[in-house]
């Protein structure tokens, strides 16, 4: 079992100290140390706690102190429950909080891990939830900085108080010493979001006079702190997500930016309006077992060779996979910059559209989805309100006559950790075995969307693409919000998409985009692949604000035209549908 050993942290921080004075004097100070910090009383509860660790170890810890933390079931649904995310703090308490805070954030996620002063890592039993930064030394700080990033890529919950210190007595009140700009700049480095929280608590009126008068004597006064919480709480408050965008974006320092976290923070405490864009958090996952029941009410469609499954769901039967697939789609679609900023991407028509669904089996999991909509079968129930795209396009009625027998595709996603595997080929093979039960249906059609995190000349250029050797009737269809570019922007479009040959001008295409770190989006490649010359026609371009004001493109593929390797790929699969 573990102890805490004052002479080994005082010997590794303060090195020649036993050297420099006689042995009686180092004793001294040990001694000293040893009732001034309570070590003692430190290792008793250590030994009570016994070989547990981590989560375990802080669970024991408060059933001894008896302590709490409050925190409500609203700001709880706050905490993402997955994906890179960087939590800001307050830090009243100088250690009860980090534990605190380390514990209700793993209510909902387990991966989560607190940024500590590297002395702490003495404490075994707390080592795997700290990641250790030394304050003192830049040798050691570089690597650990490349830790926290690492941590942040491998989609983990990182906490972090930007003070470093414990708050302090100040003219103001209770408030947290100077922030430091790493929150900021690890959101920027990663890509991650922040989430806001304020801690309500505070030390003993000792401890801010003690700290007044030397800073360090407060944070020797901490374990002293520690057991002062007996029988205590603090209260938790949980802001709403600041997307890194917001940071990334930002033409103000980094310094700036993080005077106004730190006032953010304190206006989280108030409940009142933050200084920075927020978007809602999305909704946690729905219960596994929920899902594999709606399933059993779902028709299946086909199996892969790969342990996944196809199925046809409807709300009406499956409305658990449906809120699944609402949470799945906005995250998906805000990790590529096109998320409607709510608690979940869902809609009127997702109510009576059906969906087609890959599952996996051996994860119990969605991997991803892509919605139908019975054209005939909406319009002569809904009218052409009832369609998706006509929220985005004024279809005229020669169009409409047109699609009366067709289908309705589109709000396709694949869940990242499947980008690279064969997720969307399984999808568009479960389209192909329903299509097969319907011969009667001509066309697909729908709207495919293009990031507005797109740069203005990278949208230019697909647009000038796709409309030059895919174009359609324009006529047919109006946007209701138009996306315009600018002379310049098309004037340098034109000196890239200029040849006379389809091919010559898609690697000018993926040429320029390459040398913008970017590629052409994969349904725009697929949709286009996919049939014979003419096949698939681009209609019009519009702009959807519910979106984050990505550009979509009204597309029309005509299935008679669906070319011969990509009738076998795609139509081969035996469908169970009945």
């Amino acid at each position: 079992m573990q102890k805490v050993d004052i002479r080994k942290i005082l010997h590794a921080k303060i090195p020649g100290l036993f050297h420099k004075y006689p042995d009686f004097i180092g004793n001294l100070i040990v001694n000293f140390m040893k009732w001034f910090v309570k070590v003692d009383e430190v290792n008793r509860f250590l030994e009570i706690a016994g070989e547990k660790r981590g989560l375990d170890f802080i669970e024991s810890t408060f059933n001894e102190l008896n302590f709490k933390y409050i925190m409500s079931q609203s700001d709880k649904e706050k905490i993402p429950s997955e994906g890179r995310l960087i939590i800001v703090s307050n830090h009243p308490l100088g250690g009860l909080d980090g534990l605190a805070m380390l514990k209700a954030i793993s209510e909902v996620r387990k991966d989560v891990r607190v940024v500590a002063n590297d002395i702490l890592q003495n404490l075994e039993s707390l080592s795997e939830l700290f990641i250790p930064l030394d304050v003192y030394s830049m040798t050691k700080q570089k690597s650990q900085i490349l830790n926290i990033e690492a941590a942040l890529k491998d989609e983990q919950a990182i906490i972090i108080f930007p003070a470093g210190k414990v708050s302090r007595l100040r003219a103001s009140g209770i408030r947290d010493l100077k922030w430091q700009n790493g929150a900021i700049r690890f959101s920027g480095k990663t890509e991650a979001p922040v989430l806001p929280i304020f801690i309500e608590g505070r030390n003993s009126l000792t401890f801010y006079l003690s700290s007044l008068i030397n800073i360090n004597i407060g944070m020797l006064m901490l374990p002293r702190e520690l057991f002062r919480k007996r029988n205590g709480s603090i209260k938790i408050k949980i802001g709403d997500l600041i997307p890194a965008t917001t940071f990334k974006n930002s033409q103000l320092k980094i310094s700036v930016q993080t005077k106004l976290l730190y006032k953010h923070i304190y206006k989280v405490r108030d409940n009142e309006p933050g200084l920075f864009k927020t978007e809602q958090t999305i909704i946690h996952p729905v219960e596994k077992k929920n899902l594999v029941e709606d399933l059993g009410n779902s028709r299946l469609l086909s199996n892969t060779n790969d342990d996944m499954k196809i199925y046809v769901v409807e709300h009406d039967v499956a409305p658990n996979i449906i809120k699944e697939i609402s949470r799945l789609r906005e995250l998906t679609f805000r990790k590529v910059g096109e998320g409607s900023g709510k608690t979940f991407d869902m809609d009127i028509h997702d109510l009576y559209y059906k969906h087609i669904v890959l599952w996996d089996d051996n994860n119990n999991e969605i991997v991803g989805a892509y919605r139908l909509g019975d054209t005939h079968d909406i319009l002569d129930k809904y009218g052409p309100k009832g369609l998706y795209n006509s929220s985005l396009f004024e279809l005229s009625n020669v169009y409409l006559d047109m699609v009366d027998s067709s289908l309705e595709v589109g709000r396709s996603f694949i869940q990242q950790k499947y980008w690279r595997s064969n997720a969307l080929d399984y999808i568009w093979q479960g389209i192909g075995a329903y299509l097969s039960n319907y011969p009667d249906i001509k066309y697909l059609w729908g709207n495919v969307s293009l990031s507005d995190s797109y740069p203005e000349i990278a949208k230019a250029l697909i647009v000038k693409y796709y409309s030059k050797w895919y174009p359609g009737d324009s006529t047919l269809a109006k946007p209701l919000m138009v996306n315009k570019f600018s002379n310049k922007v098309l004037a340098d479009v034109d000196k890239i998409i200029y040849a006379d040959d389809l091919n010559k001008d898609f690697i000018n295409l993926k040429i320029a985009l390459k040398s913008l770190g970017l590629s052409i989006p994969v349904l725009f490649r697929r949709y286009s692949e996919l049939t014979t010359q003419g096949g698939t026609q681009f209609i019009s371009w519009g702009v959807d604000h519910n979106l984050n004001n990505c550009i979509g493109a009204l597309i029309l593929v005509d299935l008679s035209m669906i070319k011969d390797e990509m009738k076998e790929r795609y139509y081969s699969q035996k469908s169970f549908l009945v």
